[in-house]
């Protein structure tokens, strides 16, 4: 059903596919085709403000804050009453039916197909109810598709941002070859050859668009975290740990609590590397509240699982996507789901906070 891949995707269960609505879209039968797969295809990058660009892409210098604004920019009329499995988080136009997407005409000027991620909250939000409430919420992500106006939107990205940088996404299914895009600034253009191009917007860039990595600068950064950690006695002395992490290591400072220590990795880390860079020779994921829709690290304690400890300093590890290994048995409510760490499993945040002795 659309609705649940929609749903997936606004809460972060789709970074198996890439995490992108285009990537999760893909899967279902009936909805539209990944963007940048051909005209007909749904937007599947970022894109956001940029200068005075010409054609269906001129908003890009003052970047719409909401649907609404999006919607004046883009001059399209958003459909009322919207449809009910487009009100939690992500509407799509031409809505997908049962049979496939709707046809047609285009939304209104040279837009062909549109998808938006907006604000809202899956266990605490309730269902949009008109398309006046949709207008006022915030942008998460914006996929638009021109049928046509390919030189005058690049040419109006280029004046506001400069020359674009070439990249590959991986394919949404990951089987399929990568898709080729130019970003410019904070957006992203399909770069195929045709009239017709994909503009796309994300509010967090997103995985695939961060610089590559140097594994061996990040593993060494947090070899050294471990070892200071058992004397360190202030977030200060683990400021200090890890202040000379290059650049390259893909290292940087998150928002954290009082005395405590948040650190983000851009891109995602895989967790079993992450383990043996910080001496832990047994791990597990384990969820985070009754909703199971978070997840983080653990190590065995005794016939429990708990969040590891270095000295003084309790160690969270927030794990991309629920763990895809196995079920694993321990002490631990039934509502907890516990199971082993994948290979392709990944950690996006530590957060370091003191425990005492």
């Amino acid at each position: 059903m659309v609705i649940s891949a929609l749903i997936a995707v606004t809460t972060g269960r789709s970074e198996a596919a890439g995490g992108s609505p285009a990537a999760a879209l893909a899967t279902i039968p009936g909805a539209a085709p990944a963007l940048h797969q051909g005209d007909g295809g749904i937007p599947g990058g970022p894109g956001e403000g940029a200068g005075a660009a010409a054609g269906g892409c001129a908003f890009v210098a003052t970047r719409p804050p909401t649907v609404g604004a999006l919607e004046a920019a883009l001059g399209i009329t958003l459909p009322e009453p919207i449809g009910a499995d487009l009100t939690m988080g992500a509407i799509q136009l031409p809505s997908p039916t049962a049979s496939g997407v709707a046809g047609g005409a285009p939304l209104g000027g040279d837009v062909a197909r549109l998808l938006v991620l907006y604000d809202w909250d899956l266990y605490h939000s309730r269902p949009i109810a008109s398309t006046a409430a949709l207008r006022g919420r915030g942008l998460v992500e914006f996929h638009v598709r021109f049928s046509r106006g390919r030189a005058a939107c690049e040419a109006g990205l280029r004046a506001a941002f400069g020359a674009s940088t070439e990249l590959e996404r991986p394919a949404p299914d990951g089987k399929g070859p990568a898709i080729r895009l130019r970003r410019y600034g904070s957006y992203f253009v399909d770069a195929a050859d045709g009239d017709a191009v994909s503009l796309d917007w994300f509010a967090s860039e997103p995985d695939w668009a961060a610089p590559p990595v140097d594994v061996e600068a990040r593993a060494r950064v947090l070899r050294e975290l471990g070892k200071g950690l058992a004397g360190a006695r202030s977030a200060e002395e683990v400021w200090q740990l890890v202040s000379h992490a290059p650049k390259g290591a893909g290292i940087v400072k998150a928002p954290g609590g009082d005395g405590e220590v948040s650190l983000q990795f851009v891109p995602p880390m895989p967790a079993a590397a992450l383990a043996a860079a910080l001496g832990w020779p047994r791990v597990a994921g384990q969820s985070v509240g009754v909703h199971q829709s978070s997840f983080r690290v653990v190590v065995p304690a005794g016939a429990r699982w708990a969040l590891p400890r270095i000295g003084p300093w309790e160690v969270d590890c927030a794990l991309t996507s629920a763990p895809t290994g196995r079920a694993l048995a321990g002490e631990q409510p039934a509502a907890v789901s516990l199971r082993s760490l994948g290979p392709k499993d990944a950690v996006r945040t530590i957060r370091l906070a003191p425990r005492g002795p």
